[in-house]
């Protein structure tokens, strides 16, 4: 479960960054 939430983020936090 940890791990899903940590991806979301992850994916969140890149798409930030990216944009």
């Amino acid at each position: 479960m940890v791990g899903v939430l940590h991806l979301v983020v992850s994916e969140l936090w890149f798409s930030q960054f990216l944009d």
